[in-house]
């Protein structure tokens, strides 16, 4: 008898402990149905631990992906985009010509678009023209400096992404329930996501229309011969001029000799007339010129100067550290972006270019370009320039005038010219 009370008791307490398990269960999950989705995406432990149970929140997995937001340093050079633009049935809100505004828009839409990334098929071609009708309608377009593949867009943004052909457009778009992701490059494509609509349509809610429109949608007569996607936005009469100044004095040329690993007080170093720094060292050749070229050649096979795959990932990568290493990431007011990654065969060309709040800089004597044959760097070729905004508002023709002065098909948009004294001048594009 006594046996048996205390079995009866044992269950009595093994029932107790399931009940208060059951019950914290339950108010653990009120308390994370409680909180905003967007807590749920950008805690890293959270999202991994609760996306096998993302249909008890009313989410699917595509909503409970990780992605870390999108501002500040964290995609500075990589993922971040030059225009942000999203459409509402009452008008549409642009960021472009502008660091600070691309970085709060990008920073509310740039998990959108990891989230679309991660869950979407593979892309499959479309017509054009299906593009710009999914771009009248409500969503949000994403414009990058260069064409860059969804897999590399993926990475950077910490999602795996389909393979696919390079795009410089993306664009999120309403389709039913779910979400389409269209890309435009050199061709057009689409593919189906498991983002919900009612999650990109919940953020579109909050846009503000600024007026800002696309040639194609403009009923002017002046926009119809441009480029359809020439992006018209008031924010460009806020763009002031700029200065540029070359980093590489002495001091400079001094510590970059010994971040790659050469002496630069030895018998290598050599000064020209031009004012050239010359240095020659066991498979490795390094010059600066008096106007900040740093040219880099890698005569040898050198694990420093490495991609750790010969695929476009990694390469861009090993790029972009490279491009780090040689100017310490040090560019002032300005960012560097990748503008394009082309390949042949085994070899591989990345280009970079300086943005001065979101406008492209032109500098005098070109860019930043890495030479890879296969895995291995051969060249590195960097203009390094410093690139600081003036107060000075820059006088521009109003938009529509400049329209008219494009050829046909040209693109509408802001670039920087920096003159032999560092002066930057804000233009409308002219070719």
């Amino acid at each position: 008898m006594k046996q048996e009370r205390r079995h009866g008791r044992r269950l009595l307490e093994i029932g107790k402990d399931i009940l208060i398990a059951v019950l914290v269960l339950v108010n653990v999950t009120l308390a994370i149905m409680c909180l905003p989705t967007k807590t749920l995406t950008q805690t890293k432990w959270l999202a991994s631990v609760l996306r096998p149970f993302a249909g008890l929140f009313g989410l699917n997995e595509a909503e409970l992906t990780y992605t870390a937001p999108a501002t500040g340093s964290a995609f500075i050079g990589a993922a971040q985009p030059i225009a942000v633009t999203l459409s509402t049935e009452t008008g549409r809100q642009t960021a472009q010509y502008e660091f600070a505004a691309l970085d709060t828009l990008y920073g509310q839409y740039g998990g959108l678009l990891a989230q679309a990334l991660e869950s979407a098929e593979a892309p499959q071609a479309c017509a054009e023209s299906e593009f710009y009708k999914a771009l009248r309608g409500p969503g949000a377009a994403f414009c990058f400096p260069g064409e860059i593949s969804p897999a590399v867009l993926g990475a950077w943004l910490n999602v795996r992404a389909p393979e696919g052909a390079a795009a410089q457009w993306y664009l999120l778009a309403l389709d039913g329930e779910t979400v389409r992701l269209y890309l435009l490059g050199d061709g057009c494509y689409r593919a189906q996501t498991a983002l919900s609509a009612e999650t990109l349509a919940a953020e579109l809610s909050a846009a503000v229309p600024d007026g800002s429109f696309f040639a194609f949608e403009a009923d002017e007569a002046s926009y119809s011969a441009l480029d359809p996607l020439s992006l018209i936005s008031a924010s460009s009469a806020a763009v002031c001029t700029g200065l540029g100044t070359n980093p590489c004095d002495a001091r400079f040329i001094s510590a970059l000799a010994t971040r790659i690993g050469i002496n630069p007080y030895g018998d290598a170093r050599f000064v020209g007339n031009d004012g050239t720094t010359s240095f020659t060292e066991t498979g490795l050749r390094l010059r600066v010129s008096a106007q900040g070229r740093i040219e880099l050649q890698i005569l040898q096979p050198d694990a420093r100067f490495q991609s750790t795959t010969a695929d476009a990932l990694g390469r861009i990568e090993a790029a972009r550290s490279l491009i780090s290493s040689l100017t310490g990431d040090s560019y002032g007011e300005a960012r560097v972006y990748l503008q394009s990654y082309r390949e042949d065969g085994q070899s591989a060309v990345c280009t970079f270019g300086y943005y001065l709040s979101g406008i492209e800089v032109s500098p005098r004597g070109g860019g930043i370009e890495i030479r890879f044959d296969g895995t291995q760097i051969t060249n590195a070729s960097v203009l390094y320039r410093s690139y600081t905004v003036t107060s000075a508002p820059a006088p521009l023709l109003p938009a529509a005038q400049a329209a008219a002065c494009l050829p046909k098909g040209g693109t509408l948009r802001l670039l920087y010219a920096e003159n032999t004294g560092g002066e930057l001048a804000a233009g409308w594009q002219t070719e």
